[in-house]
């Protein structure tokens, strides 16, 4: 007998199609609307409100529904299989217009990655049944409430983690940002760089709305925003999250093996936008240079690069570096918004700003939706917003005391810190410790958890007979290893890359494979050459400046790639 296991079943529902509205009309509409007159005597989250319900009314005169689908398939026929089924239909529709699917995908690019995400073995939906230790949820509700709890979680991790018994007296900044307010120029070139085809957040306003609008809704969201920051209030609407599960590794029925990613609504996201630009042009002479996680004209490659530099000519001067990396668990859920407010205030933003930015961080909340089913809302009671424009920025400045308190050599993007120092003599070793030790007291004081487990360190020698050295952080010994992926490139002891040249030549050739597999039909190099570019040569490319093959056996691997999948062009 063979078993068929079932994926869970939308709940269906008609939805807006924004892709036929009548924008002309809509427009036409939002210009007629007094918006000074109606709110002259509102606080800004009745403004909201109504600003809502006056959209949604005339979103709802001139948008038309999507109708679900009512095809009847068999019991046995899972999502996957009947999301292929629909787009065999729709291409045989099309082969009389284009001739073959192949030029279907050709005058339409879009299609290239439906077809890719379409035969990745990966692209799977959620079963009908899903576990979470020795608890089982059956149907989509269930489930979905089950998700939400699982992610929500995390936000208990600190509660019974003892803080330290003082915070280190922060550095106060000299200037002060205390006000602000937006311009309607800003606002309408925020609006017209929207991407269309990202969706809607629990509010039901998609992006492409808010850019076809653009030039008549400028107007009421610059009232609505410099009331938000008059008033130093953030409107709770904009603060409601929808969490979708994506799949990681792993049994598929397990929760443990997903991870959530945030949608919060567009027109929330625009305003905060503007105000990180603001907030970050204030801050960025404080945030330490060695910050290159979220920062302008910063990447992992400026990251690396550094690094690597500072290794090798140690190395080249027959010294050797030792280097710890350091792994905060959920680092972005667990800040805890009091001293996180702290901080915003120690680097100059102040009086009302300083309000928004509390209201901003609080009572926000989340709720899980798959296939239509939706969880019970649960408040974050902790963390910066995931998704958000705002969170990364606040994220950097919670930790950037932390930098300001090392001595040794690092190198930070975002949460991942390494720290590393030329060691020549037994007391080389005790400053690097000393260096721990700030990072486990910081930690502790600002309610993170260090991952132990996740903790390495690794020498960076070419002698026979490397300085013996053992480096602790919670009085655990940290494992020492030979090689480590550092922001995606894996670096060794004597910096050779051998094993990042494996690595990605591996993976490289099993995506050729699979586009050799998969698009035999297609012999366009319009068609090949964009889904090569995506997902082998950015493979192979990533980082290329770090660890640029110096041996021609490695450059002949990488070579030999190339030609094996351009073979296919021809």
């Amino acid at each position: 007998m063979i078993q068929v296991e079932r994926s869970l079943k939308s709940n269906r529902t008609p939805r807006l199609n924004f892709n036929k509205s009548d924008y002309q009309k809509i427009n036409k509409e939002i210009a007629t609307v007094n918006w000074w007159d109606r709110w002259k005597d509102m606080d800004v989250e009745e403004m909201v409100g109504d600003f809502y319900t006056i959209l949604n009314l005339i979103i709802e005169m001139y948008t038309p529904y999507s109708r679900p689908h009512n095809e009847k398939y068999p019991n046995w026929f899972t999502i996957p299989l009947i999301k292929c089924t629909r787009e065999k239909l729709k291409f045989h529709k099309k082969y009389k217009k284009y001739e073959n699917a192949a030029n279907t995908i050709r005058f339409q690019p879009k299609k290239i990655w439906s077809f890719v995400k379409s035969q990745k073995s990966n692209n799977l939906s959620i079963p009908n049944q899903m576990h979470l230790d020795d608890r089982v949820a059956a149907g989509g509700q269930e489930i979905a409430d089950l998700f939400s709890e699982y992610f929500q979680s995390v936000y208990t991790l600190h509660n019974n983690y003892i803080a330290g018994d003082c915070d280190p007296v922060l550095e106060e900044s000299s200037s002060s940002f205390s006000k602000c307010a937006l311009t309607e120029t800003e606002i309408l070139t925020a609006l017209k760089r929207l991407d269309p085809n990202k969706g809607p957040g629990l509010d039901g306003i998609p992006n492409k709305f808010l850019k076809q609008c653009a030039e008549t809704l400028a107007m009421p969201l610059h009232i609505l925003f410099n009331k938000s920051l008059t008033e130093s209030i953030f409107p709770a609407i904009w603060k409601q999250a929808r969490l979708t599960p994506i799949h990681k590794k792993g049994d598929m029925s397990n929760i443990c093996n997903y991870r959530p990613v945030s949608i919060l609504p567009a027109i929330g996201k625009v305003f905060e936008g503007l105000m990180q630009k603001k907030i970050y042009w204030h801050v960025k002479e404080i945030i330490h240079s060695e910050q290159h996680g979220f920062m302008p004209k910063k990447s992992t490659a400026s990251n690396l690069i550094g690094f690597i530099s500072d290794i090798a000519e140690a190395l080249d001067d027959g010294d050797e570096v030792h280097a710890v990396y350091t792994d905060f668990s959920k680092a972005f859920d667990l800040i805890d918004h009091a001293r996180l407010l702290k901080k915003i205030s120690a680097v100059g933003i102040h009086g009302s700003l300083l309000r928004w930015c509390e209201s901003y961080l609080q009572r926000r909340s989340q709720l899980v939706m798959i296939r239509g089913y939706s969880s019970r809302s649960k408040i974050i009671p902790t963390g910066v917003p995931q998704g958000s424009h705002m969170g990364p920025l606040l994220f950097v400045i919670y930790i950037n005391d932390l930098a300001q308190q090392l001595k040794c050599l690092f190198k930070m993007y975002a949460d991942d810190l390494k720290i590393y120092k030329c060691i020549k003599t037994e007391n080389d070793v005790k400053i690097l410790q000393k260096d721990l030790d700030r990072v486990q007291t910081w930690s502790e004081n600002n309610k993170m958890k260090l991952n132990i487990e996740k903790c390495y360190h690794i020498k960076f020698t070419r002698k026979k007979i490397p300085i013996t050295a053992i480096y602790t952080l919670q009085k655990a010994h940290l494992k020492e290893v030979n090689e480590i992926r550092d922001l995606g490139v894996i670096v060794d002891s004597r910096l050779s890359f051998i094993s990042h040249v494996d690595s990605i030549v591996k993976k490289a050739s099993r995506l050729s494979g699979f586009i050799s597999r998969q698009t035999k039909i297609f012999k366009d190099p319009k068609i090949l050459i964009p889904i090569y570019n995506c997902l082998v040569r950015s493979i192979l490319e990533y980082n290329s400046p770090i660890w640029s093959p110096g041996y021609a056996v490695h450059i002949k691997r990488i070579e030999r790639v190339q030609k094996r999948l351009s073979l296919n062009l021809h």
